[in-house]
């Protein structure tokens, strides 16, 4: 039944391997079952005599959260999608700009064939589905595991969306995580350097340090032709 809510990598991973594989060795993949992350939630929880809430866990397992699993339980206990932390689910099943908001955000539920959002929308999906002589009949009869709707997402490419959980405040006022915040007044933002492109490189196969360089240069090279124009 949590399947049909919130599909799991792994489901994912048959037809998008490459991608599985780059997440499957991120923080992000690691964000629930990390003991450092559960001592430490566990040792503010008991600080705070249980008022801490979901207040760290909704940001390292969104879909726990969702699917109201209690805050400390067996790992081996929670569901797939719930144990594999920051997945596929919690960036291309969402489609509201959220803002800085400490991880409080919502996944919009469905199985493998529901609604997913991206940066290139329904185009992707319609090239895959002429790659592979998908008939549209397809939707209907469910015969292939192919989304049935992509959708453009405008924030989902932006350093925006990523500081929905990397802006922490505290509900006393502590700032806890400033990383979108000190990214905005960043030498990289001045240069249009996203958050994407150091950490999910836009360029498959291109090293990151490359593209830091080149736009390193081209940013310069602007500046000199300026100062040259007068």
């Amino acid at each position: 039944m949590a399947e049909d809510r919130f599909p799991s990598a792994t489901t994912c991973k048959e037809c998008h391997p490459q991608h599985y594989r780059e997440w499957s060795v991120s923080p992000h993949a690691y964000s629930q079952m990390s003991p450092v992350f559960n001592a430490m939630q566990a040792t503010l929880s008991q600080i705070t005599n249980g008022t801490l809430g979901d207040f760290c866990i909704r940001c390292h397992s969104p879909a726990s959260m969702a699917l109201e699993e209690p805050l400390f339980t067996d790992i081996e206990m929670r569901h797939l999608s719930s144990r594999e932390g920051t997945s596929c689910i919690a960036c291309h099943r969402i489609n509201k700009a959220y803002g800085k908001i400490s991880g409080r955000f919502g996944i919009n539920e469905g199985d493998l064939y529901g609604t997913v959002y991206g940066s290139e929308g329904g185009t992707e999906l319609d090239r895959v589905r002429e790659d592979f002589g998908l008939a549209k009949a397809y939707k209907e009869t469910r015969r292939t595991a192919v989304h049935l709707e992509a959708e453009n997402f405008f924030q989902l490419p932006t350093s925006g969306f990523c500081g929905i959980c990397h802006d922490v405040t505290l509900l006393n006022g502590i700032r806890l995580e400033e990383a979108f915040s000190e990214f905005k007044t960043s030498p990289a933002a001045r240069r249009g350097i996203s958050c994407q492109d150091c950490h999910m490189g836009t360029t498959q196969g291109k090293a990151i340090a490359d593209l830091f360089l080149f736009r390193t240069v081209c940013w310069r090279a602007k500046i000199l032709v300026r100062r040259s124009t007068g």
